[in-house]
């Protein structure tokens, strides 16, 4: 094993605990959306970005604004729905009628009248009432 590599990690767990097994998927779904590019159609043919470079998309009515990591911003012909349909096996999460977000990129969790999530570049969105129980269901919280 290399250094830095994660692919075969040994962890010294009763493998039929519930940490276990939800640690287990979590590195599982990391190590997918790590190697997972998404193409992007544009006019000049289709870009490419990796999966964990996405904070988040937003919704305007039927395309979609994708907002990276580095701060750049794609728009793409598809409904946040057909987005939604795609990135939630890579790790993303619909928190809101108009946001998807990477739980990979998201730094912090704040409950109570206004909750929200804060993601790496500082971003604050809203967990909406009808996306919260799917959004608490995607992140493990000890």
């Amino acid at each position: 094993m290399k250094k830095g590599d994660i692919t075969s990690l040994e962890i010294p767990l009763e493998q039929d605990s519930s940490f276990y097994k939800e640690l287990s998927q979590h590195l599982s779904r990391l190590l997918h959306q790590q190697a997972t590019l998404i193409g992007l159609p544009t006019l000049q043919g289709v870009t490419y970005v990796k999966a964990l470079d996405i904070l988040f998309l937003k919704g305007e009515s039927a395309q979609a604004s994708l907002h990276m990591t580095d701060g750049k911003h794609y728009i793409v012909n598809r409904t946040l729905r057909e987005c939604e349909d795609k990135l939630n096996p890579l790790g993303f999460c619909r928190i809101h009628k108009s946001y998807i977000v990477n739980l990979q990129q998201i730094r912090k969790y704040s409950k109570g009248e206004g909750r929200t999530v804060e993601l790496a570049d500082g971003t604050k969105i809203d967990v909406t009432r009808g996306y919260y129980e799917s959004f608490i269901s995607k992140v493990t919280i000890l």
